[in-house]
């Protein structure tokens, strides 16, 4: 039951990944879902057509997937792709305007880890 599930993860990261490549710069979206609480922002990547930003949250991995899955809605982006297990989560949502965002979410050493990356 454990492998299907890591399984099942890997395949919506996949196509969350597969969202981002396909998905064109069109028009504006939120430019950036606000950091979790009490979160840091590690590292901040350029994409071919977007930024990827590494952020490191207090908190169970429950409470920040729910924090940017309310971040999403709130910013406009319908959800297309949801998983969350104890130890990592996954979201990806496309915007009005064809922009898309996923955001994946797990355990780490000091906190929880996230990842968003973002297509305008």
């Amino acid at each position: 039951m454990k492998r299907m599930t890591r399984y099942w993860l890997r395949a919506t990261a996949l196509l969350a990944y597969c969202l981002l490549l396909w998905a064109a710069p069109v028009g504006a979206q939120a430019d950036s879902l606000p950091v979790c609480p009490g979160g840091t922002v590690v590292e901040t990547a350029p994409l071919p057509h977007g930024t990827a930003q590494k952020v490191t949250c207090p908190g169970t991995v429950r409470e920040v997937y729910d924090h940017y899955r309310a971040a999403m809605q709130a910013a406009g982006y319908h959800l297309v792709v949801e998983a969350i297990e104890q130890e990592r989560g996954g979201l990806a949502g496309t915007g009005a305007n064809g922009g898309s965002i996923s955001v994946t979410v797990s355990t780490a050493d000091k906190g929880t880890s996230v990842v968003v990356d973002h297509t305008p």
